[in-house]
């Protein structure tokens, strides 16, 4: 009878003891060590915009640096003597036009490429328009070439003349124009402009 109070403790104590090691919770497992790095972000390559421009079915895509891979040729580049025509003459596209300072941006076509660049020109509103035929002979009015004189350039008649402030709220992005201008082309300057002709939009 003397053992009884000493197993009834024992008793009490196992249950306890049991819930208490219920309650802890399972240890993690150590992550085993691995010799192979973790895999990095592959690097991108950063492609960079040139100034220049294709022009395809109506559409206008901007050049990038690593796409010019193939030769040609800018007007200022050129000996004069022999590139006159192509640096006082220069075909392109309209692209924008600042009324307040009557300036005149026109994607200008680059020689030997069928690129083109922005380059500005001074105008003045009240010049003569030349309006151009679309074709000559079956050929796009876009392939015929000038020949530049300082006594003017002479262009294929068309449908008549207009005044370029009544033009300049009709040009859009496809308005081919040819200007003629005073001295050699200096894209990094204003251009000043003697002669304009443009298939006049109607």
């Amino acid at each position: 009878m003397k053992n009884r109070p000493a197993a009834s403790l024992l008793f009490i104590l196992i249950p306890v003891i049991l819930l208490s090691a219920c309650a802890q919770p399972a240890p993690e497992p150590t992550p085993v060590p691995t010799l192979e790095p973790s895999p990095q972000p592959t690097a991108t390559a950063v492609r960079v915009e040139s100034d220049y421009y294709s022009y395809t079915d109506g559409v206008w895509t901007r050049f990038y640096q690593d796409e010019l891979t193939f030769p040609f040729m800018l007007p200022e580049d050129m000996e004069e003597s022999s590139s006159q025509q192509y640096q006082m003459i220069q075909t392109g596209y309209f692209s924008a036009y600042d009324q307040a300072t009557q300036t005149l941006n026109m994607r200008a076509q680059v020689v030997l490429a069928r690129i083109f660049r922005e380059v500005q020109f001074q105008v003045d509103e009240n010049i003569t328009v030349s309006c151009l035929p679309t074709s000559i002979d079956g050929n796009p009015i876009e392939d015929i070439h000038y020949m530049y004189s300082e006594k003017g350039v002479g262009f294929p008649p068309g449908p008549g003349n207009q005044k370029l402030s009544d033009l300049l709220p009709l040009m859009t992005a496809d308005t081919y124009m040819v200007l003629i201008l005073t001295d050699p082309v200096d894209p990094a300057a204003l251009n000043s402009v003697t002669q304009i002709a443009a298939i006049c939009p109607e």
